[in-house]
């Protein structure tokens, strides 16, 4: 069986009625929501337009700010501001709502990822080994290779999977967020795994591309545009 997974805490879901007008204008998947600590109100419309998981993943795993190295602190606010504090926790908590998708093949989407397009032939596209299929990241430095995890299609037999949760516990002190974690495994580990077209997840940070199947709108400053555009008009509050 095949469907999409999202996860959503309570900071994110007015985000949820938008997220899926956009999602079911091309596609028919079955969806399942992730539940990481969304209102009553909340999971009453997610158990209206899917199924309602709730997470299931290890408390207080994610070491504070006084316990990570003062030069990793400085570089990760240098570039992605002072608010990551508060988001490493739902970072981190990625790969346990992976494992629990109840689908044989699943597609992962962040939230403030706006669908343009169907998504369904990602399925075809899974690597024969890792069983997992993703974009590069295209919001680094040019000669550091990474990967986007707002974007993740994958066999629920991926051994990358579990792989990936453990060394998020155990090493997050290292890593500034759930895809950092997941680009090391696959580069230390020389793992292969399938890369999907750019336009399968764009980082909105430098124009929007022109073929853009999931336009991906990362950030404060995208998460603003989703919310200017919601208040214009589109679906976008969640409602008792």
């Amino acid at each position: 069986m095949r469907g999409v997974i999202v996860g959503c805490d309570q900071k994110q879901e007015w985000m949820l009625p938008w997220w899926y007008a956009n999602f079911r204008k091309h596609n028919d998947l079955p969806i399942a929501f992730i539940d990481f600590g969304m209102t009553h109100h909340a999971k009453k419309w997610c158990s209206g337009h899917g199924a309602l998981i709730p997470l299931k993943a290890p408390e207080g795993f994610v070491y504070s700010q006084n316990k990570i190295p003062k030069e990793l602190c400085e570089k990760w606010e240098k570039r992605y501001g002072a608010h990551l504090w508060s988001a490493r926790g739902s970072w981190f908590n990625k790969p346990f709502a992976l494992l629990q998708s109840p689908f044989k093949e699943t597609i992962w989407l962040d939230l403030d990822c706006e669908i343009l397009g169907s998504i369904k032939h990602l399925y075809h596209k899974l690597h024969k080994h890792s069983q997992i299929a993703l974009v590069r990241d295209n919001t680094g430095p040019f000669e550091e290779v990474g990967y986007n995890s707002g974007v993740v299609v994958y066999d629920s037999s991926s051994p990358l999977l579990t792989h990936w949760a453990t060394t998020c516990i155990r090493k997050n002190n290292r890593f500034l967020g759930d895809q950092e974690v997941l680009t090391h495994l696959i580069q230390d580990g020389a793992i292969e795994v399938a890369e999907l077209p750019e336009k399968y997840n764009w980082v909105v940070h430098s124009g929007i591309h022109p073929e853009a199947v999931v336009l991906h709108w990362s950030g404060s400053w995208g998460k603003q545009m989703i919310r200017n555009r919601v208040s214009s008009g589109e679906k976008g509050a969640v409602q008792g």
